[in-house]
């Protein structure tokens, strides 16, 4: 899309709450080269409209990859035009928009499908036109064209700049009759599934010859105010049309990763929701707003205060948002689950100016309050036939029933971030320990080496040499023990240097009533080294009236070794599944879990009034 806007207009959006930068607009007029002087809009087809990018962080949408058009296109364009009849104006107007005529000679006698087309939407046209500030006065020349140009677009639509002439009448003779800030419409029928298709594509690129904006400076650079008005235009002239459903749908898709600004055609949803809110005067405003700032999601929050993003964010979890002639949307907003129940808290993200939808699941006997940490993101709550509860910055509220639903936007050009943490005053409440931790030392060894001997005792029968085996036996029976970790047997004088990975063991507590714990490392002593790449202790979990139940079931390790008679390096593997793989880290056993920020206590479980016996094993989130 090509164009410049020499004058910069205000069009704020309600309550004339957006700014502009004196500043940017004075970069923006000394950057203008001089070739683009037009405003170029294209209506792409499916397979190229929009291309959807998950990146590392937010705001990663990409637009179409479209080139801009070659000079073969515009060559043959202008070579087509030249061979029709001479220019026309048959005498429809469209509100104050004077229409004329460009088709081949040889069509000359017969009816005119575009021109009848035109004028059987007109009468809805000048219905709309009616509600806007400024009445369009543009004049539009209508074409067909039977070229390959142009990307594959369905239509387009080549604005001259108001009060500057047409590039028809610089490039084909005998068109200087044209007014002034003409309006050139392509329709490519060869590409048009359809009737109805037709009529949409030609209404929409009609409100494009309405909008008094600057337009992008690159091509298929589809500003989302314009691209997505026309589109909800296109709704409103043509009603019950679905061969964009596949649009609607994408919005759905894209919100979870892109910034509004990010969208294009498939912002039309916006539009939808604005309409029988704010009137057709905002719509139109919107649409036509002039320059680049609603390209910077800092500058789009300024349309709507706070408040009223949070009601598009519950209109869409609602599901209350229609198509223009009142049929439901074809897709609804994504709403994935959230099991409080599993984890003591959890971390809603998205996009600035991106709705996200959760269904949010409590343990069922939890106490206490709902912690919402939202910082200036706007969050509302409901539950099943509740009322909608608001709210900001940090606060605790008594949660609706479970499951309830959460709607929650950042109304400025932050990404979105809200933490949510359940209350624990039953035992059976919320599962803070669920997540990945890593053990720290603690003092008082306990546990003997039972577990490394039987590791020593495998290794023997899997043929790694009986001397070798024997020779660990040795040093490992003449070493004191100084155990620092619960879930590791650590060797402090062993007659061997062992090297490990991380600076504890690693538990990692599933929210599926699963559970490991890794301590990859590497025993060596001269010429013997076993290097342990996995050493992995895995089970299930229970927890019930408090009582945490650690049961491992499985010892899996997979590694290296090389000795005087191994010949070289030999692969070690195997996945131990008996009550003896407990005996690699003294066992799981049972516990009281405590959870304090970023830290976890276990402490040694007994029952109510008993004195918890040995020492807590205390880890940090990993």
């Amino acid at each position: 899309m090509f164009s410049w806007d020499r004058q910069p207009q205000e069009a704020c959006i309600d309550m004339r709450r957006c700014r502009r930068s004196a500043a940017g607009w004075t970069i923006w007029k000394q950057g203008r080269p001089e070739y683009m002087e037009h405003r170029f809009v294209f209506l792409l087809p499916a397979a190229v409209a929009i291309a959807l990018t998950v990146m590392p962080a937010f705001a990663s949408c990409i637009t179409p990859d479209s080139e801009a058009p070659s000079d073969r296109d515009w060559n043959q364009l202008r070579e087509e035009i030249a061979g029709f009849a001479p220019l026309e104006e048959p005498g429809l107007r469209v509100g104050a928009q004077r229409v004329f005529r460009l088709r081949p000679e040889g069509d000359a006698s017969t009816r005119d499908a575009l021109l009848a087309r035109l004028s059987d939407m007109a009468p809805r046209i000048e219905e709309l036109q009616r509600s806007m500030v400024i009445e369009p006065r543009r004049a539009v020349v209508l074409v067909e064209s039977h070229t390959d140009g142009f990307d594959e677009s369905m239509a387009f639509t080549y604005c001259a700049e108001n009060g500057e002439s047409h590039w028809l009448e610089e490039n084909i003779d005998g068109l200087d009759a044209l007014p002034a800030g003409t309006c050139l419409i392509v329709m490519f029928p060869d590409r048009i599934g359809g009737s109805r298709l037709y009529d949409f594509d030609l209404a929409h690129e009609w409100m494009h010859t309405m909008q008094r904006d600057a337009f992008g400076e690159a091509y298929g650079d589809e500003a989302w105010w314009r691209e997505g008005s026309a589109d909800w235009f296109a709704h409103k002239v043509v009603p019950a049309a679905t061969e964009r459903d596949h649009v609607i749908e994408r919005f759905f898709t894209q919100q979870q990763s892109c910034e509004l600004p990010d969208h294009s055609y498939d912002a039309q949803v916006f539009f939808f929701w604005g309409e029988p809110l704010f009137g057709l005067p905002w719509v139109f405003e919107l649409g036509f707003a002039s320059g680049d700032y609603l390209r910077q999601a800092e500058q789009a929050a300024e349309l709507l205060p706070p408040g009223r993003w949070l009601d598009w964010a519950v209109a869409q979890a609602e599901e209350a948002i229609t198509m223009p002639d009142g049929r439901p949307l074809p897709e609804q907003v994504h709403k994935p689950a959230i099991d409080l129940g599993r984890e003591c808290r959890a971390t809603i993200t998205g996009p600035a100016l991106s709705v996200q939808v959760r269904e949010v699941s409590l343990p069922p006997e939890m106490g206490g309050t709902l912690q919402i940490e939202a910082g200036e993101a706007q969050v509302a709550l409901r539950g099943v036939d509740g009322d909608w509860s608001r709210a900001t910055g940090s606060t605790g509220i008594a949660p609706p029933p479970s499951p309830f639903t959460l709607a929650a936007i950042s109304p400025s050009g932050a990404d979105l971030s809200v933490d949510l943490s359940a209350g624990t005053a039953t035992p059976s409440g919320c599962k803070c320990f669920v997540g990945r931790w890593i053990e720290r030392p603690t003092a008082g060894p306990e546990d003997q080496l039972d577990g490394a001997r039987e590791a020593l005792d495998m290794l023997g029968g899997m043929g790694i040499g009986e001397e070798q085996t024997r020779d660990a036996a040795d040093f490992l029976a003449g070493a004191v023990l100084r155990d620092s970790f619960r879930f590791r047997n650590e060797f402090a004088e062993l007659a061997a240097e062992v090297r490990y990975d991380q600076s504890g063991p690693v538990l990692t507590i599933g929210p599926d009533g699963s559970f490991q714990i890794d301590d990859p490392h590497i025993i060596s002593r001269e010429d013997v080294r076993i290097d342990y790449r996995v050493y992995r202790h895995s089970g299930a979990w229970h927890d019930e009236n408090g009582r945490l139940e650690l049961d491992i079931a499985t010892f899996t390790f997979d590694g290296i070794v090389e000795g005087p008679n191994s010949d070289g390096p030999q692969p070690i593997t195997d996945e131990v599944t008996s009550a003896s793989a407990s005996a690699f880290t003294g066992g799981g056993g049972n516990w009281r879990a405590a959870c304090h920020g970023n830290r976890l206590t276990l402490m040694p479980w007994e029952p109510p009034g008993h004195t918890p016996a040995g020492t807590a094993v205390e880890l940090v989130k990993h």
